[in-house]
Order: structure tokens, then C-alpha cells, then sequence
């Protein structure tokens, strides 16, 4: 098991996983964060053993200067530092359904590196703009990748989740089709092990014009590409409790869609 590898000093002679780790990167924007003032209670949910076996690291952003939180190391799945955004003491967001999902579904070797960031429009992930996302991410990835390479554990990155979009301006939700056909291009050449990575765009579920654009954008990427998958939520629009965020039920809910569309595509298998 990955935790046993990254515990190298107590766990000596340990045999080394001979396939590699399949890895999900998980970027975007509040909801890839994870809101918490709307959930119902601060905890994310009941124990369940994918908490304990499926491994992640993060490294979240409020924005350019200012970091939310980071493990340096990957740990158990588990909610995220907060406090910084008011009644949000910890985030949690799409992985904690995503690898309950998996786990339930049978796959119970895989990890994720969570970069996230509290707002902002896709140009903070666009490459060509010096977008400090996309730096973020590259730097987090060397850093999370780091620790598996000193354990010897091999790893390769197998899906780009991204929920993103809500905080697009006009001219940032017209481009939303190519800025993230373009994220997943860069990334799959700048991170290691990432050459087949899929793609897997969450739909943002708020209601208005340019967000309407942006999922019309990444809806096109993904019907023009078969390692890209798009999931609509605008049904869940009623149930944001404040018109843009998801709540503990919803976060399940669209995590749960995205892990079905995972297993549907056979990244892990």
C-alpha cells in the first residue's frame, strides 16, 4: 500500500507495487475547493474505508499570493485547511465522493493531487497567460511526485478532474472550450507520466449567461474528444444553498457522476 511505501523508515523490505499508482489531478475554482458553510454538518459524512486506503495531497489557493492550506505529504483522504472564507473552517471537495465511489466500485489503488483555488476565472490555469494556477499545479505535482520517486513507488497520472467556471468573465467563457483543451494539453506534456491523462470537466450548475457559455464550451470539448469527459448539474441548480455553491449532498452527488464516467472510460483499469 501506498501509505506503507511513503512510511519508508517502518516499513523496510516492503515489496514495491510493480504497476504504477494511478494518479487524479482535481483543479479548479470554489467548488473544486469544496464549500462547507452550506453543508448541513461539518463533517463531510460517515467513516468509510476509502478515507483510510486512498491516498491524497494538496496544496490550495485563495489566490496569486496567498495560500489556503497544504499537507506537504500524502495522507488519508480528509478535509482540507479553511478559515479563511467566512464560515468555512475546513473544505472538502469532489475527491472524497469520487474515491468512495471508485472504492465501492472495486478500485482501491489510486490517489489524488488536489489543487484548488477559492475563485477566479480560468485564465489563473491558462499556460500562455503565466496563469499562477497553472504554475501551482506543475509545483505541486513535483512536490507530491517527489515523495512516491524517494519511496519507489512508479505513479502515472490518469484523469484531469476540473470543476471550474462559475467566476468566468465574458471573453474567459468563450474561450471555455479551448482554455481547458489547452490545459489538458500542457499539463499532459508538462507533468510526468501524464501523456494519456483524460480529461473530466464536473459542469458548474449555476445559473447565468456567461456560465451558460462556459458549459456549452466544455460540453463541445468533450463531444469533439473521445478522453474528454463533460457531466451536465445544471438539474442540481435549485439546490445550491446560496445559487452557486454545492452543498454536502450535492458534492456527493456530482462526485459520484464523475466517478461513474471514470470507471466508463477504464482509466484505472
Amino acid at each position: 500500500m501506498l501509505a506503507c511505501a511513503l512510511a519508508v523508515a517502518a516499513c523496510v523490505g516492503a515489496p514495491v507495487p510493480e504497476k504504477p499508482l494511478p494518479l487524479f489531478l482535481l483543479t479548479g475554482q470554489s467548488n473544486a475547493l469544496g464549500e462547507t458553510s452550506g453543508d448541513t454538518v461539518p463533517e463531510y459524512d460517515t467513516p468509510h474505508s476509502a478515507d483510510r486506503e486512498i491516498r491524497l495531497f494538496w496544496d490550495n489557493k485563495v489566490d496569486a499570493s496567498t495560500d489556503l492550506g497544504a499537507s506537504t505529504a500524502f495522507v488519508d483522504i480528509q478535509e482540507q485547511q479553511g478559515g479563511y472564507y467566512v464560515g468555512n473552517d475546513t473544505h472538502w471537495g469532489p475527491e472524497i465522493g469520487i474515491a468512495r465511489y471508485l472504492y465501492d466500485q472495486g478500485y482501491k489503488r489510486f490517489g489524488f493531487v488536489k489543487v484548488a483555488r477559492g475563485g477566479g476565472g480560468n485564465t489563473h490555469w491558462d499556460k500562455a497567460s503565466a496563469g499562477h494556477m497553472y504554475t501551482d499545479i506543475t509545483g505541486a505535482v513535483t512536490t507530491a511526485t517527489a515523495a512516491l520517486l524517494a519511496a519507489g513507488v512508479p505513479f502515472r497520472f490518469v484523469g484531469l478532474v476540473y470543476l471550474q467556471g462559475e467566476s468566468n468573465s465574458t471573453a474567459e467563457a468563450t474561450a471555455a472550450q479551448t482554455r481547458f483543451e489547452d490545459l489538458l494539453t500542457n499539463l499532459r506534456t508538462d507533468l510526468p507520466n501524464a501523456a494519456q491523462m483524460f480529461g473530466f470537466i464536473m459542469g458548474i450548475a449555476a445559473s447565468s449567461d456567461d456560465r451558460d457559455t462556459t458549459r456549452t464550451g466544455h460540453a463541445a470539448a468533450a463531444s469533439g474528444d473521445s478522453t474528454i469527459y463533460y457531466q451536465d448539474n445544471t438539474d442540481l441548480v435549485s439546490l445550491l444553498p446560496d445559487g452557486v455553491h454545492f452543498a454536502k449532498a450535492e458534492k456527493i452527488t456530482i462526485a459520484e457522476r464523475t466517478g461513474a464516467q471514470i470507471v466508463t472510460s477504464g482509466v484505472l483499469d
